[in-house]
Order: C-alpha cells, then sequence, then structure tokens
C-alpha cells in the first residue's frame, strides 16, 4: 500500500463590509494549495453569492489588481475594504468588497493494495458428462481496488483483462489415453493499483476427457442354440476416465451394464459390458454337406464404443441333418404271412414299422438305394424318394 499525489482546486471566497480602522478581509488556502487565481473581486456595490457574484453600480476598477497582489502565489493573505485600499468609486455610497479565490495543489492521497474477492472455473473438473471429450471451461473473477489485471496459464498463455469478469476457455488439456488423468492446468489473476502494486490468485482446472478404451473385447460367439435371445458379455471397460457411449446399428441389439439394456447407453471404467440379441435361425443350406452337420449361421453385429468400432460374431450351432434310425431292415419277408409259396409277382408292398425322426434339427430330403421305396411323412400319403 501507499499514497500518490493528487490535484486539488477550492474556490475559496469572503466579503466585508466598508471600515473605517483596521479591520482586513483575511483568506486562507486549504492545506497544501496556494492561491492561482482571482476568480471575482470588487469594492463598491457587488451583489450574489459565493459562486455567483455580480458586479453592482458602484465598482473600483482597481479591484482584481488589489486582490491579485495581497493574495495570488501565497497561502494566505489580507485586503483592507476600504476608500484607501481602492479609492472611492462612490462618494457618499457604503460600499463592501467581494471577493472570489481558486487556490491550487496536490494532496497525498492512499492506495489501497487490490483485493481479489472470486476466482473460480466452472465447469471444474470438466468430466465430459455429455459422452464426448470436452476441453472447455469458463474462468470468472471479481476484485476490488483494481486498475488492471492480467490472466497467465502453466500452458504459456498470457491475457490482459478487466478487472471483474470471465474468460472462455476451449483448448483445456487431453488426459492420457490409459487413464492416467485427469489432466489439469493452473491459471492465475493477477491484479494492479495504480502504484502497479499487485495480488494474485491461482486455480488449477482438472479435466476427465479420455474416451479411449484399452481392455480386450470378446467378438466372437460360438454354437449358440438357434431364434434365442441371449446376453453375451463383452468385456470390462478400463482406460477411460468419462462417460462414453456405446452403440450398434442392428435392430434387436441393446446393451447393459447391469440395469436395463438400451441402444444407446453411457458406460464408465470399471463396467461390465453386456449385449443382448437374438441368434439366427439354423442354416438350411445344404449345399457340399456330407457329414451329420450342416453349415452354422453367423450374425455380425457393429458395435461403437467411444470412438472405435468392432464387429461381434454370434454363431448359431450348426443343424444335424442325418438320422440314427432305431428300427432294422424288412428282408426274407412276404407280404401275407400265412402264404408258404407265391410264384407269381406279388401285388402287395412290404412295410416297416413306424419309425420316429427325432434326431435331425431341420428338414432334409430323404433318399434311398433302392428306387422302388416310398414313404409316408406323418400319414401325407405314399411318395417316391430320390435315389441315392
Amino acid at each position: 500500500m501507499g499514497f500518490k499525489s493528487v490535484p486539488v482546486s477550492y474556490t475559496v471566497c469572503g466579503q466585508k463590509g466598508e471600515v473605517y480602522s483596521y479591520d482586513p478581509l483575511c483568506l486562507s488556502a486549504p492545506s497544501g494549495t496556494t492561491f492561482t487565481q482571482v476568480q471575482f473581486a470588487s469594492y463598491g456595490t457587488p451583489n450574489g453569492g459565493c459562486g455567483g457574484y455580480s458586479y453592482g453600480g458602484c465598482h473600483a476598477g482597481n479591484s482584481g489588481g488589489v486582490v491579485s497582489g495581497a493574495f495570488i502565489g501565497r497561502t494566505s493573505g489580507c485586503v483592507s475594504p476600504d476608500n484607501g485600499t481602492f479609492g472611492d468609486p462612490c462618494v457618499g455610497t457604503y460600499k463592501r468588497l467581494y471577493v472570489q479565490l481558486l487556490a491550487e495543489g496536490t494532496v497525498q492521497v492512499f492506495v489501497p493494495v487490490p483485493t481479489i474477492t472470486s476466482f473460480f472455473a466452472s465447469p471444474n473438473p470438466q468430466s465430459s458428462t455429455t459422452g464426448s471429450p470436452q476441453y472447455s471451461t469458463t474462468l470468472s473473477w471479481g476484485s476490488n481496488n483494481g486498475l488492471s489485471a492480467t490472466l497467465t496459464s502453466s500452458a504459456g498463455e498470457s491475457w490482459n483483462v478487466s478487472v471483474s469478469g470471465t474468460r472462455s476457455i476451449t483448448n483445456l488439456p487431453q488426459s492420457v489415453v490409459g487413464s492416467n488423468s485427469p489432466a489439469s492446468r493452473t491459471y492465475t489473476l493477477t491484479v494492479y493499483n495504480e502504484l502497479n502494486e499487485s495480488t494474485s490468485s491461482t486455480i488449477t482446472v482438472q479435466a476427465y476427457n479420455d474416451n479411449t478404451t484399452t481392455n480386450s473385447w470378446t467378438t466372437s460367439f460360438n454354437n449358440l442354440d438357434p431364434n434365442t435371445t441371449t446376453d453375451l458379455v463383452l468385456g470390462t471397460l478400463s482406460g477411460i476416465d468419462m462417460p462414453i457411449s456405446v452403440s450398434t446399428s442392428a435392430s434387436g441389439t441393446t446393451f447393459s451394464i447391469g440395469g436395463a439394456f438400451g441402444n444407446p447407453i453411457n458406460v464408465n471404467a470399471g463396467n461390465t459390458l453386456r449385449m443382448r440379441t437374438t441368434t439366427l435361425a439354423y442354416n438350411t443350406d445344404l449345399t457340399g454337406v456330407t457329414g451329420i452337420y450342416g453349415k452354422t449361421n453367423t450374425k455380425t453385429i457393429p458395435v461403437t464404443v467411444g470412438p472405435s468400432s468392432f464387429n461381434v460374431n454370434v454363431t448359431t450351432k450348426a443343424p444335424r441333418v442325418a438320422e440314427d434310425f432305431d428300427v432294422g431292415n424288412v428282408s426274407n419277408a412276404y407280404p401275407y404271412t400265412d402264404i408258404d409259396l407265391i410264384t407269381n409277382t406279388p401285388t402287395q408292398y412290404l412295410t416297416t414299422g413306424q419309425i420316429p425322426v427325432n434326431d435331425i434339427d431341420i428338414p432334409v430330403e430323404i433318399k434311398s438305394d433302392n428306387s422302388s421305396v416310398q414313404v409316408n411323412v406323418n400319414g401325407s400319403g405314399w411318395k417316391d424318394i430320390r435315389q441315392i
């Protein structure tokens, strides 16, 4: 804290009636000033009050000169309001003296040290709650007794600012991938008074804006039942320090971190991500199939986690396409069991017992190495089959 010199000026007035003995009009300038100018002087019949004096019908023309000689350049002075001093401008008239002087000088004024009443950032921390990395905050401050101010950052930035105000920051640092967070930057406000005395305040703004995961994902699920809604664990998120969004363009597929399923959803580090989807039906394509099982059926689901994307393959198991029959062949038998010998061509057919078909998973073609074989499926009538 200190003092400064401040120019000041004052108006000093005085008035006194005509005297016939030594009784002068005496005036003193305020402390630190001297009389520098006669603003009004009249010995005669002046009128009005201080700051509004005017000449009357009687006026001694040497009034200004006499008063100037008595006061200008001095801190005080006296002048006698009588004819001996000014002469007699109007014989036989009672006269008076009105004087208005300007006093000028300097005084020492106390200058207080500035104070910072508030300095904060909002938001702080910047948590990127929208699901996208954010790099912005707003600095706000107030101060007293300041003339100018500067704002600096630990990144080497510097701004001249008002002593109270706000500033938008849009370049907060990036927290390091792998959840080495939060990133931080300090800002210092310095306020100066007119003597260049200053006071400072510093705040630290933190930023959580790492949205890149470091965990691995399970992207292949096999041997699943057909047309079945299933919940699959993709992985547990790590490496991020902010919420990120998980979504897919696949219809009917949703996600959860332990509560309700949805698409999209927001997730955080430590959340275990589950995906719910419905498997495809059995693959009915038997092209090239030679064994007892057909082909698998794979559903590919694109998944977006924050800035990265990957595919999850959900595979329906291969259907069984070959049947294990549980009855033997019919051989060395006649259509009529009570006939020992028939020499003509039989006109009746041999029929096996009913054979349950329980092993296959999808409809398949029935074939035989005997061209005369027919089958009756579920009472639909006897039909020829293709020969192997």
